[in-house]
């Protein structure tokens, strides 16, 4: 049986770079580097994507500049954990806000005011 075969980031790189970079053909870096090439295909994908600014979602980061990215908003959103009454609080003042911002008037001032107490 087959085992699945694991490549580096770096591999990936270079194998990518040769054909976005060095214009080698996609049959010539698979025969060198003995890869498939679906895989080496979907990692050019992934680097051109990667380096036009678009995170390819579910994968890990091929490039520096996109793993340095994923490892910084993994590590924001292990520190910042939401806050239940913040959250409720916010979505209260956003229901108010938008009750009002349709000129809705408050409930409160259409009662008449009393002077007796």
């Amino acid at each position: 049986m087959n085992e699945r075969k694991v490549y580096t980031r770096e591999f990936k790189l270079h194998a990518a770079s040769m054909v976005l970079d060095d214009n080698c053909p996609v049959p010539d870096v698979c025969a060198s580097l003995d890869i498939g090439p679906t895989a080496l295909r979907r990692w050019v994908d992934q680097v051109r994507k990667e380096r036009e600014g678009q995170p390819v979602k579910g994968t890990k980061a091929i490039t520096e500049d996109q793993r340095q990215i994923q490892e910084l908003k993994a590590r924001k959103a292990i520190q910042t954990p939401p806050c239940p009454l913040k959250m409720r609080l916010g979505l209260a003042s956003a229901r108010l806000f938008s009750h009002f911002a349709k000129g809705a008037k408050s409930s409160v001032l259409k009662r008449p005011i009393s002077t007796a107490w």
